[in-house]
């Protein structure tokens, strides 16, 4: 990385920028103290580190990093008249050299310019692991697809489907209770204003106001009458 940075050609982008007028200059305030806070920190840690190494050291070997359970033996550096920090140290500073090594002699120098034609362990470097890949495959990816599920299914499929059944359900039920309301109830209500109306007519047409179709009527019914005592109840 710092070999393509350093030493190798410009981005596409760069020349496109230089091409159009632009020109190449410092960080901003926004990256530079960023940066500056994090050199800042990690040359505080490492002078302290003198100073708390030893209670560092115990909280992190009685709490976190090694059980209580663990021999006093399994602690010991391999190498004789070495401490284990010691040793872990050079271990370190070995793996960091040759990596710097490496990395000069094959983007530095110029002898390997650096090229997409990799085999598996360089793509798998070059990939970081494959850890950007594989968190935008399961979080960045799988919550776009979450949430397109759920549009689909679950809002489409249930919530939109369930706002337009009801309306409609609930509509058709208005429907067919007006039509009870109308034809059954009104109806009901109708016919008996209707009968009510048709017997104050009839009953109307009896009450004339005239004595003598009173008179008449009197002398009908006592005439009906005497002829049910002779006839009905005479014969009885």
């Amino acid at each position: 990385m710092l070999g393509m940075t350093f030493s190798g050609k410009p981005s596409r982008h760069l020349q496109e920028v230089v091409e159009h007028g632009g020109h190449v200059h410092e960080a901003g305030l926004v990256m530079l103290v960023p940066y500056f806070s994090l050199a800042i920190g990690s040359v505080a840690i490492g002078i302290a580190l003198p100073l708390v190494r030893d209670r560092l050291t115990t909280y992190l070997s009685g709490t976190i990093l090694i059980p209580p359970s663990t021999p006093a033996s399994a602690l010991a550096s391999p190498v004789p008249g070495l401490s284990l920090e010691f040793l872990l140290t050079i271990v370190s500073v070995v793996v960091a050299v040759t990596g710097a090594a490496i990395g000069y002699y094959r983007h530095f120098g110029g002898r390997h310019p650096f090229t997409m034609k990799m085999g598996a362990v360089e793509r798998f470097l070059f990939e970081r692991l494959y850890l950007n890949s594989i968190y935008y495959k399961v979080f960045v990816n799988g919550m776009i697809l979450a949430a397109h599920s759920l549009y689909r299914y679950i809002e489409l499929g249930i919530w939109d489907r369930l706002n337009l059944i009801v309306p409609q359900r609930f509509y058709r039920y208005s429907e067919a209770n007006a039509v009870l309301d109308t034809r059954v109830v009104d109806g009901a209500v109708t016919g008996i204003a209707t009968s009510g109306s048709r017997l104050s007519n009839l009953l109307r047409r009896l009450q004339t106001g005239v004595t003598e179709q009173y008179v008449l009527g009197f002398a009908i019914g006592i005439f009906l009458l005497l002829l049910y005592m002779i006839f009905v109840i005479g014969a009885g």
